[in-house]
């Protein structure tokens, strides 16, 4: 394949589709990046924003911490942080990857079939009628 571009000269038209095709996987993974950052920052820092949040206005209202409220307010956060910033993250990339995947097989299989030498050679043989063998 390289032989014949450089044969045919090429190079220039080839080496600008594919400069333009990088540069288009190379926004996508900044903003894929990007996205990543923000979920990672969001998971370490939204458990002690949201408790002072919480904690506040609940004394705020009157009410009166007590160890086993912060504990159990906390615990119960923790879980929600690992559930929404973790796995639903995780599931929406892997649902993502899965649509992409299928998109490749689907444009795979819809692809006309194209008939090899080995193909031809057998419609060929099988296309003859058969002569009748005689057993002696």
């Amino acid at each position: 394949g390289m032989r014949l571009i450089k044969m045919y000269a090429w190079e220039w038209a080839f080496h600008e589709h594919v400069k333009k095709i990088r540069q288009k996987e190379s926004r996508i993974i900044t903003q894929s990046s990007l996205i990543r950052a923000f979920n990672q920052a969001l998971f370490y820092s939204l458990l002690s924003i949201l408790n002072f949040v919480t904690f506040s206005v609940y004394t705020g209202l009157g009410n009166v911490l007590t160890p086993r409220k912060v504990f159990t307010v906390i615990s119960l956060f923790t879980i929600m942080r690992l559930f929404f910033c973790h796995f639903l993250v995780m599931s929406a990339l892997g649902l993502s990857e899965v649509w992409v995947s299928l998109k490749r097989i689907e444009k795979l299989l819809l692809l006309p079939e194209l008939l090899t030498n080995t193909d031809s050679d057998i419609v060929k043989t099988t296309s003859r009628p058969s002569s009748p063998s005689v057993m002696p």
